[in-house]
């Protein structure tokens, strides 16, 4: 594979207007009313379009200055306890022996914190004397858990553009515009009360497991005695490819594990994803139960799923639970645009391929037109240096510079490729090959 993208153009600048209006005829029609976020400012760019969740449009503006706790005390109106354990380390939790127990209010928004240097827990939160709502924005974390107990936990947390290096878990949580990865484990393990939206999960093998950690996008197992459910994903976008790392067995599982172990989970919705990660043939899981044992999974749907092409199969094992609704979940083969922004005079095009297929992206202007070399995805067996005989028989085992894909990593892989144009007035339309994939129009 290629280390860069090339291009070729014409040269012209024309300075960019202030707005622009987008047709996009790659991306999926969202169910949340958040699904096209243009004309906002972040780490120092201006962004016009971003429909597909990415690294660039996900997560908190780096450019921050954040604030930390060193110990315990308020981040805004809410109290932190931290924890320096010399055996342990540190640790940041949220709890009902808290000083403030009766002071806080309905609702409380925490903002611009760093907790990313310790996992934050919520202990005891019966005990308050009321239903409290706590918002974390642009915020960053290591894992956060939120769980029993199940049936009398009086907090519930939203997280909008929010950064996390470590598992979200697992009652009373939405998040949105998050970016979770860059560690080694679950990135979710959804229970009850849980919702997704616009988030992008990455790079959950950045290095050997030698601990054997099981890895999925977001499992959801159940707990006995719990009545789980009311989960809802809607236009997340998983990228975790199985890495190889010599003397080590490193397959990632699934984007989506719904296999009940131990209890119910109802209502639960999964729906306009982009899945590529997970094990070498499949990345979704739809099952009732594990080793004879089954669970209540009323109105499970799963819907415009789009899945890299890949995976020999969709589904583990090749068929669902029939029980669930399924449409519209299928391999897909197209480039993407995940985001449009302006930054050092340029205007960024953010392109991704999780085909195994090598791409062409062409950039029409009014006035000119840029070519961009985009190389295909390599499948999880040619990362781990095999040859895929059903699905990919004739992949090759190294990049057109001849550099092996078992030494790739995360950095290697043809995801949020900027593809950098010239300011422009006018029509924008992006084409994969022939076949339009997105029209953007920059007028005064």
């Amino acid at each position: 594979m290629k280390n860069q993208i090339f291009q070729t153009m014409k040269t012209q600048t024309i300075i960019l207007a202030a707005t622009l209006s987008v047709l996009a005829f790659s991306c999926h029609k969202s169910d949340n009313d958040d699904f096209v976020v243009d004309n906002f400012s972040r780490n120092g760019a201006n962004f016009y379009y971003a429909a597909i969740p990415d690294k660039y449009n996900s997560g908190c503006d780096e450019a921050t200055s954040f604030n930390r706790l060193s110990e315990s005390g308020l981040a805004g109106e809410l109290f932190i306890n931290v924890g320096n354990d010399d055996k342990k380390g540190k640790s940041y939790t949220i709890t009902s022996y808290s000083s403030n127990l009766t002071d806080l209010p309905k609702e409380v928004t925490v903002r611009d914190y760093d907790f990313s240097d310790a996992d934050m827990n919520v202990v005891r939160p019966e005990r308050y004397e009321k239903n409290i709502k706590i918002n974390f924005v642009n915020c960053k974390f290591k894992g956060f858990y939120n769980g029993g107990p199940y049936n009398d936990n009086k907090l519930s947390f939203t997280f909008d553009y929010c950064t996390f290096a470590g598992g979200v878990k697992e009652i009373n949580i939405a998040l949105n515009h998050c970016k979770i990865g860059g560690f080694i484990g679950d990135a979710m393990n959804p229970l009850k009360n849980f919702t997704c939206l616009n988030t992008y999960v990455s790079d959950l093998l950045p290095e050997a497991n030698i601990t054997g950690t099981h890895i999925d996008g977001a499992q959801t197992y159940g707990r006995e005695g719990v009545e789980g459910g009311n989960i809802k994903f809607d236009n997340v976008r998983f990228e975790f490819p199985s890495f190889h790392f010599d003397g080590y067995k490193d397959e990632c599982n699934a984007c989506i594990m719904f296999q009940l172990e131990f209890g119910d989970a109802n209502n639960c919705s999964y729906t306009n994803l982009y899945c590529n990660g997970g094990g070498k043939w499949y990345p979704l899981y739809l099952t009732n139960g594990k080793g004879g044992t089954s669970f209540s999974q009323k109105n499970l749907v799963m819907k415009n799923v789009k899945v890299s092409d890949n995976f020999g199969t969709i589904f583990y094992p090749t068929t669902y639970d029939q029980n669930a609704k399924v449409e519209n979940v299928d391999h897909f083969s197209d480039l993407y645009i995940s985001s449009v922004f302006a930054a050092d005079g340029k205007l960024h095009i953010i392109c991704s391929n999780d085909s195994h297929l090598d791409k062409t992206l062409i950039i029409k202007t009014e006035s000119k037109e840029y070519t961009f070399e985009i190389p295909h995805c390599p499948s999880n067996f040619a990362l781990n240096g095999e040859i895929d005989g059903k699905v990919n028989p004739n992949e090759s085992l190294t990049d057109q510079n001849g550099r092996k894909y078992t030494e790739y990593r995360f950095k290697d892989m043809p995801f949020d490729l900027d593809c950098p144009i010239d300011l422009t007035t006018g029509n924008i339309m992006c084409f994969d090959g022939e076949k339009m994939i997105l029209e953007v129009k920059v007028g005064e």
